[in-house]
């Protein structure tokens, strides 16, 4: 039949950057400035990019948000058609999530990174993802140790729960909000992590894994690091101990909200 979506019941406003004390604002007013500080920071950018992105910092937070140019992006008609309904807003009245979504292809644009020349398919937030890969080298160590003791073939449910939290708990290394050895950054797997959890769905999950092998598990990746390196693990877990016959990896498309998984994060990892 035919998809009918449901129309939306009693949807909140728009969060925008315009509300006092807001995340929004926070991110419109804090946040991304200091994002690109820390790209032109680490970056080695010819003039024409670093004038780019500091002409994208000045434009924030109070700047209009103006027409997307991305030439030769494969994505550049679809954006020129996601910035119309915002042309007239700054980035502090248009809608929050647009707002930062739009940052981040701005930034990439600035880079060149699809454009032919010196910053083509160059990660701006590369030097990041290694930074926040190289802040734990012991306890990546020691899980790289204990998945080495793992018994091929022999599938073991509370082994798998382990492998699923160090996956879970990985997400907290998220580089567009605590930056690498950030001391705020909190660490709920080295504490009691099931108490930090709003939903627990292992039970339904521990079941579907009773019907081994599984003949395919996808995984969605989210950031690159130390939650990339948990994905993985889980992933080398599931494959050894034959729990699937095949594991395929989802990685971003091109980079985005600083540490965001590449194909090339994979690789590196």
């Amino acid at each position: 039949m035919p998809f009918s979506p449901t129309p939306p019941q009693n949807l909140p406003a728009d969060f925008r950057g315009q509300e006092p004390g807001s995340w929004a604002a926070h991110t419109m007013q804090d946040r991304l400035p200091r994002i690109i500080e820390t790209v032109l920071r680490d970056g080695e950018f010819d003039e024409t990019a670093r004038a780019r992105l500091l002409a994208l910092q000045n434009s924030l937070p109070q700047g209009q948000i103006r027409g997307f140019n991305d030439p030769a992006a494969p994505d550049n008609a679809a954006w020129a058609g996601y910035v119309q309904p915002w042309l007239d807003s700054s980035w502090l009245t248009a809608n929050w999530f647009f707002a930062e979504c739009y940052f981040y292809r701005r930034l990439l644009a600035a880079t060149g990174y699809y454009a032919p020349g010196p910053g083509e398919h160059i990660d701006p937030f590369a030097p990041q993802k290694e930074a926040g890969l190289r802040q734990a080298p012991a306890w990546l160590a020691r899980l790289a140790a204990a998945l080495n003791r793992v018994v091929p073939g022999r599938f073991d449910q509370q082994q798998f729960d382990f492998w699923l939290q160090t996956a879970l708990w990985g997400n907290q290394a998220d580089l567009s909000i605590w930056q690498a050895g950030d001391q705020n950054q909190p660490l709920h797997a080295a504490s009691s992590s099931a108490s930090h959890l709003l939903a627990d769905d292992r039970s339904p999950l521990a079941n579907l894994f009773k019907r081994l092998p599984l003949k395919r598990i996808d995984i969605i990746l989210d950031n690159a690091g130390i939650e990339l390196s948990g994905d993985l693990l889980l992933a080398d877990y599931l494959l050894t101990t034959g729990a699937a016959d095949e594991i395929v990896l989802h990685a971003k498309a091109h980079p985005t909200f600083v540490s965001d998984a590449l194909t090339s994060d994979i690789l590196k990892t």
